[in-house]
């Protein structure tokens, strides 16, 4: 069993991270895969610490600059050569809370050979532990194929997900550009279904300095915007998914432009107007008022009134 983890100026987090892994009781042996991102902060030292006390249960694998994608490529891959049969992923700030975790996913997969990942509930806390809320996500339904992943794909915690490591063989260049819960979700069901397993054995944290909650709005828009183009570089997802990602697309470029609007900044708000009206697939007269009235001349209407 291979855990995959990366982080980046966790150092108030990242202990509790790897011991969530350390206290792990299983059937089987297990290796945790420690992605350092060139922290400004002590992350990096304390995940040495780790390594240099648990040699045999934790590798460190360290970038020589901040590169997201980078780290993640060079965990999965690591994950993928160690030979284990399955991948576990938790990110440096959140951690596991039940020590049977990792046995009680593998025994469901062992047994679902239809199924090639799966996902548990969550509690939410804050930067101190602090529980604020029961359960993260409620999924939709129970099992997963790839159509339900385009809509609902990485809601849930990225720290209950376990998956097959067969999907990390020939990771795909699409995949690879833009490597993320979603990507990930899309990438496993390529090859099986993913299942939600109704127990409760993790905690996400959310803080200030997060990946996601630490970011504008516009820039997690405009972020998912580009997942999305990146899924259309692969041809079949083009073909059999293109109207899904087009409407997203349009959808949220919308946004993006009034929130550059509010911004002041008029060269980025005509880039996403464009993007809005391109990518309709099925233009008609409200998206041109929309397009006209609200994202390009909003002082029209001001005027009007």
């Amino acid at each position: 069993m291979a855990i995959w983890m990366v982080t980046y100026n966790h150092e108030k987090f990242i202990s509790q991270a790897i011991e969530g892994v350390l206290f792990q009781k299983t059937n089987f042996d297990i290796k945790l895969f420690v992605g350092e991102d060139c922290s400004t902060d002590r992350t990096r030292e304390i995940c040495m610490g780790y390594k240099n006390r648990f040699p045999e249960q934790i590798e460190v694998i360290c970038t020589a600059e901040n590169n997201i994608i980078l780290n993640s490529e060079n965990i999965f891959k690591a994950c993928y050569y160690s030979g284990a049969k399955y991948v576990a992923i938790c990110e440096g700030d959140d951690y596991w809370t039940d020590p049977f975790k990792l046995q009680k996913q593998v025994d469901f997969l062992e047994t679902s050979p239809g199924i090639c990942g799966c996902f548990h509930d969550v509690i939410v806390v804050d930067e101190n532990n602090k529980v604020t809320k029961d359960n993260y996500y409620n999924p939709p339904k129970e099992i997963f194929n790839q159509v339900d992943s385009l809509t609902y794909g990485g809601n849930y915690c990225t720290g209950s997900l376990m998956f097959r490591s067969i999907i990390l063989k020939n990771l795909p260049m699409w995949f690879l550009k833009s490597s993320n819960d979603y990507t990930l979700d899309l990438l496993i069901t390529e090859f099986g279904n993913i299942a939600h397993l109704n127990e409760n054995m993790g905690a996400y944290r959310i803080h200030s300095g997060g990946t996601w909650q630490g970011n504008k709005m516009r820039k997690n828009l405009e972020d998912v915007i580009k997942r999305f183009f990146v899924c259309l570089t692969n041809p079949d997802f083009k073909k059999k998914y293109g109207g899904f990602f087009y409407k997203r697309i349009s959808e949220l470029s919308g946004n993006v432009a009034l929130l550059y609007q509010e911004e002041g900044n008029r060269p980025k708000q005509i880039k996403y107007a464009w993007f809005y009206i391109y990518y309709a697939r099925a233009r008609n007269f409200s998206n041109y008022k929309f397009l006209i009235g609200s994202l390009l001349f909003p002082f029209l209407k001001k005027n009007k009134k």
